[in-house]
């Protein structure tokens, strides 16, 4: 059996983008006004949060994430390719087919609408792409 190189910093690397993706996504000039309407939330309904916890835990489930994107682009895959392009395409086959399912479940059962569910299509599929393209390329 051949041994796993696994490239820990382009994982390391890659479970950021979500991070980065979201702080401008929902930022309130962004779509984090729309976010906060197909939600039911006024400003005050998100303070007192413990953001250390939120960006702690954020940070370790998008490293998981980097993790199954590698495993995907150098375990299961053939030949590595390792371009940017080429994890941006994994990156939008991991949203339609692993992210978006969940996602519009979720919102069907907590009748939320359309908006709600284009909100956060259009982040993971943003974060997914830009992930599956930084893991791709440094690996």
């Amino acid at each position: 059996m051949e041994e796993l190189n696994i490239n820990w910093l382009a994982i390391a690397i890659g479970a950021i983008a979500p991070m980065l993706v979201g702080f401008v996504w929902y930022h309130p000039k962004v779509v984090g006004g729309a976010w906060m309407k197909a939600n039911g939330f006024e400003q005050k309904d998100l303070e007192g949060a413990n953001m250390a916890v939120i960006f702690g835990v954020t940070l370790v489930l998008s490293f998981l994430l980097a993790f199954f994107m590698w495993v995907l682009l150098n375990v299961f895959h053939r030949e590595p390719t390792n371009t940017f392009g080429h994890g941006m395409f994994h990156g939008m086959l991991m949203t339609i087919f692993m992210a978006t399912p969940p996602l519009i479940i979720n919102a069907l059962f907590e009748r939320r609408g359309f908006k709600y569910i284009a909100i956060h299509f259009f982040y993971w599929l943003i974060s997914l792409m830009l992930m599956g393209g930084i893991v791709d390329a440094i690996s």
